[in-house]
């Protein structure tokens, strides 16, 4: 047997145990969570707080990159597109170059 004749798929056991466990951690915060805001609801809402304002620090470094296509796109409606509906609505010709 060789060693490129692997199969690069994943078997069926691994991502059922996989899920599983995934499934049941999501499962165990939840009730952690509900368990903590149901005795201690103004510890935990600060820590929510707290948790999301450390994400949103985190976050704003890399905005930049999710919203760059939009960027890109909306100079190239300013640039391209505006200019040919102008010309069509004045009867003008645009000259490119």
């Amino acid at each position: 047997m060789r060693s490129g004749s692997r199969s690069p798929r994943p078997h069926a056991p691994g991502l059922l145990l996989l899920g599983a466990c995934t499934l049941w951690l999501v499962v165990q915060n939840t009730l952690l969570a509900l368990v903590l805001l149901w005795l201690e609801p103004h510890k935990t809402l600060t820590l929510a707080a707290l948790m999301l304002k450390a994400a949103i620090v985190l976050i704003s470094g890399f905005w930049t990159s999710p919203v760059a296509p939009l960027l890109i796109g909306a100079l190239f409606v300013v640039g391209l597109v505006v200019p040919i509906v102008m010309s069509r609505a004045t009867g003008r010709e645009v000259i490119h170059g």
